[in-house]
């Protein structure tokens, strides 16, 4: 274990975990890091509806990505081969971007009723759902290169410069302003979109996109990125989904309180994203050359990271209803009853990234889409049985149901595909 613990791998990995965590935890706890402001000048029901914007606009990135993002980091370790070129393989994947957002746009008019009434969000900020999505899953192209090329800080840089233009923005349009709930949907939008044309143009500078339209890159790109486009909503559903019931079964009210317990418990969903863009590509370099000991060692180093992050989870419940009195209003200290079932649903989420990798690496991206439909279909159940069973907390029970399944059957297709000691790791080889 010592010598595990103290290997140049581990260093190394260390060493981007604390870069990439201080930029991820600064950029995705923007709701964290909101709630002191928001849970003071909205109502639940305010809220409830702000979460339900936000709850689509998860939904819609994934839609609008189309996998482009993991497409295009895949593409990257390609590089050497003959006949690619990976800058006009980068240009197709935002030509695919660009033609799912003008369907998106299609679709929220054709949806109208659905958005206004079902939803009970107002179809006018429902509009620009699309280009948030679109000028999400282009910016984070050169965003995520910077990861794989192992440039944490420049990517940190960014990151955190995202954060603070929006949490900014944001305040002013909610609070100064006086927009409500619309100020944080104004604040998103133009964050969005000035990090659009940064992304753009560090692709143009750093000559990793090149104008040329190919039928060959699109199709490439979408066999690879349809299949994680499910593998992601399996994700953002089961985010999601929770929100939607209770609106239509309890609420908007109890909406309000469920979005904040997960906004605080989704600490440990910041902590998970940030290793596992440390690990993947340090992971994939060495799969490229497995060797039986490395084997035992990825293993070894995968359960105790579950271990850690599993007692990491526990003490962060235990201390977590007294953070949640001193970060939100008091009309949301009743969000508390949600911490624990979405804190350890997201530890199953981080431990779901570590053997998730597997199935990337050798390309077999079907098997996401089968888990992704088990996952929705588990989820609708869950959510629907457990609310009308136990209430408004039914909602926080269903997500962890869910991540639980969703971890151990990926956990089994990426044994199938790339075959590890993972119960024998134990075992040295005879001489």
């Amino acid at each position: 274990m010592k010598s595990i613990l103290q290997s140049a791998l581990i260093k190394k990995v260390a060493k981007s975990f604390t870069l990439y965590t201080t930029a991820n935890l600064m950029t995705k706890a923007i709701p964290f890091l909101l709630l002191p402001v928001l849970t003071r000048v909205l109502s639940p029901s305010d809220y409830g509806l702000l979460a339900t914007f936000i709850a689509i606009v998860g939904i819609v990135n994934v839609i609008a990505s189309m996998g482009s993002v993991e497409a295009v980091t895949r593409g990257y370790f390609d590089q050497h081969k003959e006949g690619f070129d990976f800058a006009e393989f980068v240009f197709n994947a935002i030509v695919i971007n660009i033609g799912v957002f003008l369907l998106l746009n299609i679709a929220v008019v054709l949806l109208k009723s659905v958005i206004s009434v079902q939803l009970s969000l107002p179809f006018s900020w429902s509009l620009l759902i699309p280009l948030i999505g679109l000028c999400s899953a282009v910016y984070l192209i050169p965003f995520k290169m910077l990861v794989i090329q192992k440039k944490p800080v420049p990517y940190g840089v960014l990151q955190i410069s995202n954060m603070f233009m929006e949490v900014l923005l944001s305040i002013v349009f909610v609070v100064f302003i006086g927009m409500g709930w619309p100020g944080r949907v104004v604040g998103m939008s133009l964050t969005k979109v000035v990090f659009l044309f940064i992304g753009i143009y560090i692709l143009v500078k750093k000559h990793f996109c090149r104008i040329s339209v190919s039928a060959t890159y699109i199709k490439a790109i979408l066999r690879y990125g349809i299949p994680i486009v499910f593998h992601s909503l399996g994700f953002v559903v089961v985010v999601a989904t929770g929100k939607f019931f209770l609106n239509r079964l309890v609420g908007l009210s109890a909406t309000g309180f469920y979005s904040v317990g997960a906004s605080v418990a989704a600490i440990i969903g910041f902590f998970v994203g940030s290793f596992n863009l440390a690990w993947m590509p340090f992971l994939y370099e060495r799969l490229a050359r497995p060797t039986e000991e490395l084997k035992r060692k990825l293993v070894k180093l995968t359960y105790i990271y579950f271990f850690a992050i599993l007692s990491a989870t526990g003490i962060f419940v235990l201390i977590s209803p007294g953070l949640l009195k001193v970060m939100v209003g008091k009309n949301f200290f009743d969000a508390s009853q949600y911490l624990a079932w979405v804190a350890f649903g997201y530890a199953l989420h981080g431990m779901y990234t570590m053997v998730v990798n597997y199935i990337f690496y050798e390309k077999k991206t079907h098997l996401l889409s089968l888990t992704a439909v088990v996952t929705i279909v588990l989820n609708v159940v869950f959510n629907y049985t457990l609310i009308k069973l136990n209430g408004a907390i039914g909602a926080a029970q269903a997500t962890f149901l869910t991540f639980l399944a969703r971890f151990v059957l990926i956990w089994y297709f990426s044994g199938k595909v790339y075959p590890m000691p993972w119960f024998s790791f134990f075992k040295r080889r005879a001489a």
